[in-house]
């Protein structure tokens, strides 16, 4: 049985973020009242933008580890 240096080659990869492994977030409910909506509106923004940003960081991870 040949061994390959393939696992010295794997363990060399830089892992992902830590807070790029958690779950994503969730889109807000809409509230009772115009204060409150507003509030969900801002806090669905907020998520979309995480959102956007994660996916950027995760194809930056995989260019990193496909070269």
């Amino acid at each position: 049985m040949m061994l390959c240096s393939c696992a010295s080659e794997l363990s060399t990869l830089p892992t992902p973020s830590p807070d790029l492994m958690s779950p994503p977030c969730k889109a807000s409910d809409a509230g009772k009242d115009t204060d409150e909506d507003l509030q969900s509106d801002v806090e669905t923004a907020q998520c979309l933008r995480q959102l956007r940003l994660d996916k950027y960081r995760w194809q930056a991870y995989y260019r990193a580890v496909s070269q």
